[in-house]
């Protein structure tokens, strides 16, 4: 059964891409279809894929109204365009479109339905002299049915547009509340881990300071201990430093110089005076007067006394000076063994506290530090110069000394200097 519909007056390239559509959508039936152009042009195409063709190509580019006929037939079905309409006269507003079932017709009800929907869809199709009173011509009543056709599907659009609109708008909402609740749900998740880090790094803050303070007590427990064998350390350090650059300030060596310089003068001038006097013996020599040897003779044993007491005092002096760094190089030597005994004694008085609970006893502890710090060696003897040690003995020997200087004269008893030093040394006593 064949049916006509009214389309309105549409371009080339909206009537090729219906037709495209309802094969594309039936493609599993044969389809083939012609068309025929103002000024007899005809030919065929592939409706699924007429951009292939180079006919249609051209047609669809210039997208004016040159086709006069289209038809499709797909699996016994014939849809058949005709411009203007199929009688006399042409429409310019409507253009017919026919839909013919053949005996040999393929399709579904569905499809047959598909194919309608898309057609009605496409292609906008009116319904003649659906109008609003009376028309004066047929011509009217095809332009007023075009309206009553346009505002029918405006309502539609509208509609549509509400429902779209409101679906979107619930779509908008339904997926702002989905993303919120995971949102949510994620905030939770990210706030019970790092409540879990939080305790779990408190926890581990606390054990650490636990820790710190026990290591903290253990540590002012033995600070003593500690701090006792850094000293320790550092003075047995500066012993052995010493030890191994002994030597003097320069000041105090330069202070050896004037007393050097001096005792070489005075030896020099002894020995001067020792060879003048020696020439003034031989002198007196010659003289044949024994009288005249007296005086070179004295003064040449004075003077080659006075080389000779010179000569020996410096010697023992330096002599002196060596014995002093030998022994301050053993006094060193003994404090760094009197350190480590010291330091010794500390630690074993210690551990005997700690594993006893009571002090060492004292008489372990004198006889572990005995001659602990105490001095010993020999010690070295004041020096006296030869002339000291002469005038000593004199005044040892004599019972009284004087001495005559200018018109003054001293006497000297060593008895009663013996006796007030005697005096003077017990009142010194405690």
């Amino acid at each position: 059964m064949s049916q006509t519909i009214k389309i309105p007056r549409l371009k080339d390239k909206v009537l090729i891409d219906c037709f495209k559509e309802i094969a594309v959508k039936l493609s599993n039936h044969k389809q083939t279809a012609s068309t025929s152009l103002l000024g007899s042009a005809s030919f065929s195409f592939d409706p699924a894929n007429p951009e292939e063709n180079e006919e249609v190509s051209e047609l669809i580019k210039k997208n004016s109204e040159l086709i006069f006929s289209l038809s499709l037939n797909v699996g016994g079905f014939l849809v058949r365009l005709y411009r203007g309409g199929t009688g006399e006269p042409k429409s310019p507003y409507t253009d017919d479109l026919q839909l013919l079932p053949g005996n040999d017709c393929k399709l579904s009800d569905n499809e047959k339905i598909e194919i309608g929907y898309t057609v009605v869809k496409k292609l906008k199709a009116i319904e003649s002299g659906r109008t609003v009173g009376g028309k004066n011509s047929k011509e009217q009543e095809e332009l007023a049915s075009i309206h009553e056709a346009t505002l029918s599907r405006l309502e539609e659009l509208n509609e549509k547009l509400i429902f779209d609109s409101h679906e979107y708008r619930k779509n908008l909402e339904t997926e702002h509340l989905s993303k919120l609740h995971a949102l949510e749900e994620a905030f939770s998740t990210r706030e019970q881990e790092l409540t879990k880090n939080h305790q779990r790094l408190s926890e581990q803050l606390q054990e650490k300071e636990q820790a710190f303070e026990e290591r903290k007590k253990e540590l002012d427990s033995k600070s003593n201990t500690h701090a006792r064998r850094q000293i320790r350390k550092d003075i047995i350090s500066e012993i052995k430093k010493r030890q191994t650059e002994f030597k003097l300030t320069s000041g105090t060596n330069s202070l050896r110089t004037p007393v050097a310089a001096s005792m070489l003068g005075l030896i020099v001038l002894f020995i001067a005076l020792a060879g003048f006097s020696i020439r003034d013996f031989y002198h007196a020599l010659t003289l044949n007067d024994t009288s005249a040897l007296w005086i070179p003779g004295l003064k040449q044993v004075i003077y080659s006394f006075g080389a000779v007491g010179s000569i020996l005092f410096y010697i023992r002096w330096q002599n002196r000076w060596f014995e002093q760094h030998s022994l301050a190089e053993f006094q060193l030597k003994q404090l760094e063994l009197d350190m480590e005994r010291a330091s010794w004694i500390v630690e074993t008085s210690l551990e005997w506290n700690d594993a006893k609970g009571n002090p060492i006893p004292p008489e372990l502890l004198d006889s572990l530090s005995r001659n602990l710090f105490t001095p010993q060696g020999e010690k070295v003897e004041s020096l006296v110069h030869p002339a000291d040690q002469l005038a000593s003995a004199i005044m040892g020997t004599a019972s009284m000394v004087k001495l005559k200087t200018g018109n003054t004269e001293v006497e000297i008893d060593p008895r009663k200097l013996r006796r007030v030093k005697t005096e003077t040394s017990t009142n010194n006593q405690p």
